[in-house]
């Protein structure tokens, strides 16, 4: 029995979770089930992030406070990820003490190295807002390709900046156009850290998602560069010095910390100890987030562990997804493209957008979220396919046999093409590879329908009543197993199953079929 360690990424509290988080969020889940089915020791952590200037902002516009804002949205998530089926060991916020008093603890541990040092500069200053502007909240040209972008990295080109570095900036609140004004910042020493970075990238990779290691070879070409850690807001986690009263840490050095507190809070509820998932090798870390924050995973947050004396441990395996679109175009609030979950959620059953998201989403290119592929893809490949080989079996399983069939010999090419399915799915499951391991689920749900009409129960029940029992026994026995393997993806309906055959849920492995009498059952699935 293994820990594993599975770390979501914190979505932001300042708006619903939408369909872009649904997808790059999903696998996290899926894997999380799967170890648990494997017989592992799983930890399954996120939470939302409430701090930064974007939450600040709004609670100006709403005349409110910042908290009152982020709180109302981390109230919503908790709801949706339960909604989604979400598995979660531990689901915080940062704005909780324990998180606050960590990240402080971590910070002054990290501000005693020589990683850290104290730089002062000039920083652009909004005169109409009265305030710093932080990164995101600069608008201008990447200094690289020439796009529009934020001050903290190029959309376009996946340049890390600083929003000085922007050409023609403004502020991104008011439009103005901002100035340069005197402050100090605390920075954290990438190019000192460079040779660990390239270090712990060289011996993981392998477990990386493709654009994961295609962006960080990127960033180790083009140079690491130092990176203000301590930004001069008035909501966040303050900075853990006395003459820093107005600063606080920087968004990034301390959200992703959020990792290793949510972890330690769990174990320290649970009795476990700590230092098995965080101090011990014998742990596996997995990373799941959307392409987007693949900087903050693959070089910042290792670079943060790297630094603090503690020596915690980086991360293994890293899975970054890429974007989704609704109808063609990229998501946005303000241009009306914004489809959360909560309104998917409101309209179909869970398992059918697990199913999906599960089935499409990619490390390779953008998914793009069309209502009409979404219902074509339910309709034939799940409730088609997987739904009506349920039914028709039990059906028939009911009506010849009234529900009850003996324990038999399973054929040998329905149990090597049984095995064949979970070792393939297991192998692309732990890869980050979700849409691959359950196309290769789909094959055996495919194999079943056409086993169930080339054997013609029908005919053989007219001729050798136990001849078709053993049929029956076969198709069960099908049923059963990918009952299991489908379970870390559409859990809701798979348990469904499971109950109907009277089974409780085994292993992620084979599963041999005892005597079987089937409960009361309805149709799996309505259509969309």
């Amino acid at each position: 029995m293994n820990n594993i360690f599975i770390g979501l990424s914190w979505p932001y509290a300042n708006g619903e979770l939408h369909i872009g988080h649904l997808g790059s969020s999903l696998p996290a889940d899926i894997l999380a089930r799967y170890f648990r089915l494997k017989g592992e020791n799983v930890c399954f952590v996120s939470g939302s992030d409430c701090f930064g200037t974007p939450i600040s902002i709004q609670a100006q516009k709403e005349n409110t406070k910042p908290d009152i804002i982020a709180n109302f949205y981390h109230e919503k998530f908790v709801e949706i990820f339960k909604q989604l089926d979400f598995s979660f060991d531990n689901y915080t916020k940062t704005s909780n003490e324990y998180h606050i008093n960590f990240a402080k603890d971590f910070h002054d541990d990290l501000y005693k190295s020589s990683y850290v040092y104290k730089k002062e500069e000039q920083r652009l200053f909004c005169q109409s807002c009265k305030r710093f502007l932080p990164d995101r909240y600069v608008l201008g040209l990447c200094p690289k390709c020439g796009n529009i972008t934020k001050g903290d990295a190029c959309e376009k080109c996946g340049k890390i900046l600083e929003p000085e570095e922007l050409f023609n900036p403004k502020c991104g609140i008011c439009n103005s156009t901002p100035i340069l004004k005197n402050t100090f910042q605390y920075y954290l020493a990438l190019s000192k850290l460079e040779d660990q970075l390239k270090k712990f990238y060289q011996n993981n990779n392998e477990n990386w998602s493709t654009n994961a290691k295609k962006l960080t070879e990127r960033y180790f070409s083009e140079g690491l560069i130092d990176r203000a850690i301590s930004r001069d807001l008035d909501w966040g986690v303050p900075i853990p010095s006395s003459d820093s009263k107005e600063k606080v840490i920087y968004n990034w050095g301390e959200n992703v910390l959020g990792y290793v507190d949510a972890c330690k809070e769990y174990c320290e509820k649970n009795n476990f100890n700590f230092n098995d998932w965080f101090k011990s090798n014998d742990c596996k870390h997995y990373y799941i987030h959307a392409k987007d924050n693949i900087q903050f995973h693959t070089i910042i947050y290792p670079a943060l562990l790297l630094a603090n004396s503690k020596q915690y441990h980086l991360p293994d395996n890293i899975y970054a997804y890429e974007f989704v679109n609704n109808e063609g175009q990229k998501i946005s609030k303000s241009k009306g493209t914004c489809l959360t979950a909560r309104e998917l959620l409101e309209k179909f059953d869970v398992d059918f957008l697990r199913f999906y998201f599960a089935k499409n989403i990619s490390d390779k290119k953008d998914l793009d979220f069309r209502l009409e592929e979404f219902a074509n893809t339910v309709n034939g490949e799940l409730i088609n396919n997987w739904g009506n080989f349920v039914n028709r079996t039990l059906s028939f399983v009911k009506n010849k046999f009234n529900g009850k069939i003996k324990k038999s010999v399973l054929d040998d090419n329905i149990k090597t093409r049984i095995e064949e399915t979970f070792t393939n799915t297991s192998n692309f499951i732990e890869q980050g590879k979700i849409a691959n391991a359950l196309r290769t689920i789909l094959e055996l749900v495919d194999f079943s329908n056409k086993y169930f009409n080339e054997t013609e129960p029908w005919n053989a029940f007219k001729i050798n009543e136990e001849k078709c029992k053993n049929l029956c026994y076969q198709y069960l026995s099908l049923i059963l197993n990918l009952a299991i393997l489908l379970n870390p993806f559409i859990p809701k309906s798979s348990n469904q199953v499971l109950n109907w055959l009277d089974t409780k849920l085994e292993r992620y492995q084979t599963n041999e079929l005892s005597d079987v009498e089937i409960l009361e059952f309805n149709p799996l699935y309505s259509r969309i």
